[in-house]
């Protein structure tokens, strides 16, 4: 066939036009470190004093992890590390706090579900006593003091503590707040006064729900009205939290069997988060939203990789929801085989899937959704490749996800990564998605390597990371010279930093020489004296406020 000068530039136009091209899209917002986990179990093991399980937790890369999870804290027994004795309810592995940390990575944050709802032992009360007195509620303060300082014995101080699970149902589980905002809400505000004066910089959250019922609503409504009128509320509760599941009742029931049902079923999990948008409006601004437990308990895709991609959509989509979202825990870190394996002791799909996220976000100090072009819609007229850009001082990583059964070769990524210099890619990705019992390098293709090439291959049914280290000269936006200093310098145990005034209320962030964040408060004075108990070594120092940016390195001898 000959082909003449036209069609040959023909067909390459088209080629060019039909490429797909990486570039930013919406809003650069700031992340916190603790955006993305799991909610932590105990009672299905493995033990988290196992070797190969605190392996699977390093290689699933969690941002933050939920003690001791959801509706077991309310019958919970710290000190013993198991239920409370007598409550019916038993397990036979210990998840003490000393043993929680020690398998955690040692960069992951702690929530800490204390146990508002029954009488803790240190109380002297049988764990049934319906007792609601000032007296009771007093001692169980001191037993949620006396748990802070265990956490700060051992190393791994909480972000935040979370004010009870799901108290909004009228069931045993609630124990004496079942359906009762108004008690709750009382006792709220006193655990908030005595953990403030000890701790004046702890996050506490206060339990929410999703709407859907007259119950939900009623309690939502009670809580926000206390937010906005209640002093030591209003002044004290950092956010609200929320629970959300894809189950046997939404959507498409249909099994997955081929690609098509795979990508309907993919698609939910961004579908899903459309539907919630007035859940996203309930948090009053300037407040967070923390989802302390979401994920997919719809049976369709059990132990799939369709499962994992389902994970990742779902995700996605509440990342995209807007800046008030600062904490998603997927379900649950040992109670879903989709998560671990446990048999075989290796990560399920959502593990890999979801922990590959993790690992992007980690260290991360903003997030920034990107556009791509030629982007096809897979089922429910949703896109089939999505992204987004993490960044911190030294390295961004962009997290791409395939959601169809195409190929999507040579994507364009040049406009979001450094124009020379070493790209580090892993993806995972299946052929077969629908196919069962998928776990690590099983019916799940892993591959990580490096390369110079800015054209990066998106298997079907895939997601990819593309880690880089930034060109600090073209990415820093400077309020202008000599607008803040650190001294002493170098210093031995901490420092002062001092500020001009347009950087009151700026995110401090610290940097170790690997990317991770170290340490995080906000600048509140134009003087202020920071304690910096980490080892010896060249940190980074970062202020953000209204997406500008500076820079400082800083010296611990």
């Amino acid at each position: 066939m000959k082909i003449t000068w036209s069609l040959f530039l023909f067909i390459i136009c088209a080629n060019l036009m039909a490429q797909q091209v990486v570039t930013l899209d919406g809003a650069k917002r700031a992340i916190p470190s603790y955006l993305l986990g799991f909610n932590g179990r105990s009672t299905e093991g493995p033990s988290w004093g196992d070797e190969g399980f605190q392996k699977l937790i390093q290689q699933m890369s969690p941002n933050i992890v939920r003690y001791p999870a959801g509706t077991q804290a309310n019958y919970w027994d710290w000190r013993t590390g198991t239920f409370i004795a007598g409550c019916g309810k038993t397990s036979p592995y210990t998840f003490s706090i000393p043993l929680f940390v020690k398998g955690l990575p040692s960069s992951a944050s702690v929530v800490y579900v204390v146990n508002m709802a029954r009488p803790t032992p240190a109380t002297g009360l049988a764990w049934d006593d319906p007792n609601t007195s000032q007296a009771v509620l007093e001692k169980k303060i001191d037993d949620m003091l006396a748990a802070l300082r265990e956490f700060e014995r051992v190393g791994n101080f909480p972000i935040a503590i979370e004010l009870g699970n799901e108290f909004y149902f009228a069931n045993e589980h609630a124990g004496i707040y079942a359906a009762s905002p108004t008690l709750y809400l009382q006792h709220a505000a006193v655990i908030c006064q005595r953990v403030k004066a000890v701790y004046p910089d702890l996050g506490i959250i206060l339990c929410t729900t999703k709407y859907g019922t007259s119950g939900r609503e009623s309690w939502n409504e009670a809580v926000i009205n206390a937010l906005k009128n209640d002093g030591v509320l209003k002044n004290s509760v950092k956010g609200i939290v929320q629970h959300h599941y894809i189950n046997d009742k939404y959507g498409d029931q249909t099994l997955v069997t081929n690609n098509a049902s795979c990508m309907r079923a993919i698609a939910e999990g961004l579908e899903y988060t459309l539907d919630c948008q007035r859940d996203y409006d309930l948090t009053p601004d300037g407040l967070e939203l923390w989802l302390t437990e979401y994920g997919v308990t719809k049976t369709n895709a059990q132990s799939t990789w369709t499962a994992g991609l389902r994970s990742v959509s779902m995700t996605m989509g509440w990342l995209s929801k807007g800046s008030k979202i600062t904490n998603l825990l997927y379900h649950h870190i040992t109670d879903d085989p989709d998560v671990i394996d446990k048999t075989n002791m290796k990560a399920g799909p959502i593990g890999l899937s979801f922990g590959l996220l993790c690992a992007a976000s980690k260290g991360m100090t903003h997030l920034q959704p990107v556009a791509i072009s030629n982007n096809p819609a897979t089922a429910l007229n949703q896109k089939a490749l999505n992204g987004f850009l993490f960044s911190n001082a030294e390295y961004a990583v962009l997290f791409l996800a395939n959601f169809s059964d195409q190929r999507f070769p040579a994507v364009d990524v040049s406009r979001l990564v450094n124009p020379s210099g070493s790209c580090d890619i892993i993806q995972h990705w299946s052929e077969r998605p629908y196919e069962l019992n998928a776990s690590d390098q099983k019916g799940i293709n892993s591959s990580q390597f490096s390369t110079e090439n800015r054209m990066v291959d998106l298997p079907p049914f895939s997601v990819t990371t593309i880690r880089v280290k930034r060109d600090l000269s073209n990415s820093v936006d400077h309020l202008g010279a000599n607008t803040f200093s650190v001294y002493p310098s170098p210093f031995s145990s901490g420092f002062t930093l001092e500020v001009d005034a347009a950087w009151l209320g700026a995110r401090m962030t610290i940097f170790d020489l690997t990317g991770q964040s170290v340490f995080e408060s906000q600048v509140r004075q134009t003087k202020n004296l920071i304690q910096f108990p980490f080892p010896k070594g060249i940190y980074m120092l970062v202020l953000n406020i209204d997406g500008k940016q500076q820079c400082l390195k800083i010296t611990k001898k």
